[in-house]
């Protein structure tokens, strides 16, 4: 998947040989304003020093109390056309919990739940959509497709020219299973591999079909992933447990009930693994040239950065354009990079 990966398929039920730690992160060491949201809780310090965080973690100032802090894990991941990235905390037993990068549907993190005088439209009705698919106050008649179909889909159901459902499921998006055809009384499955470097997915397996005791379909928990959880190895049948250890790269942690948290692949992203490129974002771009878009400053040609802000400077946090940076001059130390 990635040039770069020089991954082992090892049959053993270790975790990765790779420390996945981001690095080329910083944050702020020295105290701002006190912020009036934050709760009694938080009113205080978690940590003197960093050695007192957990892995992975810094020990930054958020306004003026000291909090352990992670890395954004969506600077090192690139989701396919249609999706952005969100990062989401990952299931643990003690806070903070760290991030996990989760590509989700474009509109389903650029859309603001509206603030409406009712809390939902009248039977046969449903809130309208603007022109960029977020929904709106205003509520418009339900379109009459006939029969409900009863069936349930994780992924939705297939539509017809006018917008109603078919009662047919769309197929699983593409991974690597859907790829493999297994004999009788196996199955394919995703199975942890030991590498060398990272990126380190991993590997489509067909292993002997296992019977669990819970609804494991990845899924049916979380549609942003597909398949089943992924396996320790392929001669063992324990799935991984991501409360106490980390997935491998382009999987989550998904929650399947209290004390469940398993790995499911997520085919939707990418993991980049490179470090951002020097120099800041110019406010706005003056040129005349298409601009090429993009999430992490590893998708950017050359010495171009990923920049959050479109031609009308308007702020974007969900993607940005490719542009050439501004490059502090040698000796310039007016700011702290």
């Amino acid at each position: 998947m990635h040039a770069g990966a020089l991954c082992v398929f090892l049959m053993i039920p270790v975790a990765a040989a790779y420390n996945e730690t981001i690095k080329s992160w910083s944050c702020p060491q020295s105290p701002a304003g006190c912020l009036s949201t934050l709760s009694d809780l938080d009113s205080k310090d978690d940590c003197q020093t960093t050695s007192e965080c957990p892995v992975g973690a810094q020990c930054c100032y958020r306004g003026c109390f000291r909090k352990c802090e992670f890395p954004d894990p969506c600077e090192q991941v690139i989701c396919q056309e249609g999706y952005l990235c969100e990062a989401r905390k990952k299931p643990c037993h003690r806070k903070p919990c760290q991030l996990q990068a989760v590509c989700l549907a474009e509109t389903q993190v650029r859309c603001v739940a509206p603030t409406c005088d009712t809390a939902q439209c009248q039977p046969g009705y449903e809130r309208a959509k603007d022109r960029n698919g977020c929904p709106v106050c205003d509520c418009v008649k339900k379109q009459d497709c006939g029969t409900n179909c009863l069936t349930l889909c994780a992924h939705g159901f297939e539509l017809r020219p006018d917008g109603c459902p078919l009662c047919l499921c769309k197929p699983e998006p593409h991974n690597l299973c859907s790829d493999m055809t297994c004999g009788p009384g196996e199955e394919c499955r995703f199975v942890q591999a030991t590498c060398l470097r990272a990126p380190c997915p991993p590997v489509a397996v067909c292993v002997s079909i296992s019977l669990v005791q819970y609804e494991n379909a990845c899924s049916l928990t979380d549609p942003t992933t597909v398949g089943l959880p992924v396996l320790i190895s392929k001669d063992n049948s324990s799935e991984l447990d991501c409360l106490s250890q980390s997935c491998p790269d382009n999987t989550v942690c998904t929650r399947f009930g209290r004390e469940i948290n398993r790995c499911c692949w997520q085919s939707t992203q990418e993991r980049v693994l490179s470090p951002p490129k020097v120099g800041e974002c110019p406010p706005i771009s003056n040129s005349t040239e298409p601009l090429v878009r993009c999430q992490v400053d590893g998708a950017c040609p050359g010495e171009q950065k990923c920049c959050h802000r479109r031609r009308d400077a308007e702020f974007s946090p969900a993607f940005g354009y490719c542009m050439n940076p501004i490059i502090p001059r040698h000796g310039d130390v007016s700011r702290n990079v």
